[in-house]
């Protein structure tokens, strides 16, 4: 099984980052039997990142004008334009006891 980790290294979330985590899908996190499933939902959510428009400095601006995008297939991070890592998402493998929500 395979699911996309969504990782936050910010301990407070800037409004554009709200914005962006409110407009993903929540099932685009589910697991998937497939890596290939969750490769589609990935490029969903890049998909998503790069279709909007964010607030920036009282801006609404596309994300690539205030940050690095880097997508590969396995993973997305969103980095500032200094290259400190802020958000990402990466594909993982999870087993199927941590599914399971007692």
């Amino acid at each position: 099984m395979y699911r996309i980790q969504k990782n936050i290294y910010k301990a407070k979330k800037p409004l554009w980052m709200q914005c962006l985590l409110f407009n993903i899908m929540p099932d685009l996190y589910d697991p998937h039997p497939s890596k290939e499933e969750c490769q589609k939902n990935l490029k969903a959510i890049s998909s998503a990142i790069n279709g909007q428009k964010y607030n920036w400095h009282q801006h609404h601006s596309m994300i690539g004008k205030f940050c690095k995008l880097v997508i590969c297939d396995d993973y997305i991070k969103i980095m500032s334009k200094k290259g400190n890592l802020m958000l990402s998402f990466v594909i993982e493998r999870c087993e199927d006891d941590e599914l399971n929500v007692n």
